[in-house]
């Protein structure tokens, strides 16, 4: 399996005649359009992840339900969808260290993956920012017990999606907590790492985006994503990396533009082997003087969240129930 594999946003066109030179099995596109889904599928031979755009607006004055019906909506309004072999939902989750939020997000991922199976739709669920999610209390390991019930949901249909960057020093340099932090997840599901590469914004004052272009050279980037290919080839339930970005050259994120890596990429991707799955990184040991509090206070937490989300439902079943009254 050739797991480096082409993020395309659909700007200017050019990116379609280098998808197939990076000899990859998968290729992310931002905004498809059915013609260029079927080349993809019929001439290049790649599986496609999908993802649309502006999915990354969200309000959290809506209910997480009516969300996701709107968005499952216009996925199958999709002149491509019948292409396309997976659909990611909201683009870098926001609020992930407020547990009222985290909250509002599970109960959009579950419903997302109910109309999803309703539908005949595999699902690209999470897309987690690097560093996401955060340990109790929002320190340490990332702590996935919130989110056991959306794991739950989606089964093994259904794919994480995971954004890890790392520096200009390379990706060591950003371990374990920007990337490879999926090394911290004790699941049996498959993950696609939807984004990945140099992202200076991570540790400059400013935050301003800036990608590998601006830093180091090509044959260094080419050795950054060999290094992380050999991480992902170690674990067999990665099956995509998708370096940001090709096509999508405008000022704000010329400087993470692959154009032209596609050949090397691929030679790449001939070259690193997968090798057997190593199990993940245990759970840091707790320190019985300062992480107790911290453990419990983090049990309440979400204690707290699974009441509130229960009031939620509540509050969307008295509006269904009031609406097919006013209807009968």
């Amino acid at each position: 399996m050739a797991k480096l594999s082409p993020h395309w946003i659909n700007f200017h066109g050019y990116g379609i005649d280098e998808v197939g030179s990076w000899k990859s099995d998968w290729v992310k596109v931002v905004d498809p359009n059915l013609e260029q889904c079927v080349r993809l599928n019929e001439e290049v031979g790649r599986k496609i992840l999908a993802r649309i755009f502006d999915f990354g607006s969200y309000d959290f004055t809506n209910l997480p339900g009516e969300v996701a019906l709107d968005h499952i909506n216009r996925i199958v309004r999709q002149e491509a969808f019948g292409a396309v072999d997976v659909w990611e939902t909201v683009n870098e989750p926001g609020s992930l260290f407020r547990y009222k939020d985290v909250q509002w997000w599970v109960r959009y991922w579950i419903r997302m993956i109910e109309l999803a199976d309703q539908n005949g739709v595999r699902l690209c669920w999470g897309n987690f920012p690097p560093g996401a999610p955060p340990g109790v209390n929002n320190e340490g390991a990332t702590n996935w017990e919130p989110f056991a019930s959306v794991f739950e949901a989606a089964g093994i249909r259904h794919i994480l999606g995971l954004h890890e960057y790392w520096g200009s020093g390379g990706v060591q340099m950003a371990m374990p907590w920007w990337s490879g932090r999926y090394r911290f997840l004790r699941k049996d599901c498959d993950i696609m790492i939807t984004e990945c590469g140099i992202e200076m914004g991570l540790w400059l004052e400013d935050g301003r985006h800036s990608g590998w272009r601006d830093w180091v050279s090509e044959e260094e980037y080419l050795r950054h994503l060999s290094y992380y290919l050999k991480m992902c080839n170690d674990d067999g339930r990665i099956l995509a990396a998708f370096p940001f970005t090709l096509d999508y050259s405008n000022a704000k994120w010329r400087s993470f533009d692959t154009r032209g890596l596609g050949a090397r990429i691929g030679t790449i991707n001939d070259q690193v082997k997968p090798h057997p799955t190593p199990a993940p990184l245990p759970e840091p040991e707790p320190d019985p003087k300062t992480d107790v509090l911290k453990h419990f206070a983090g049990r309440v937490n979400t204690l707290a969240d699974r009441v509130a989300g229960t009031l939620d439902e509540l509050e969307t079943l008295r509006r269904d129930m009031l609406a097919e009254s006013k209807g009968g």
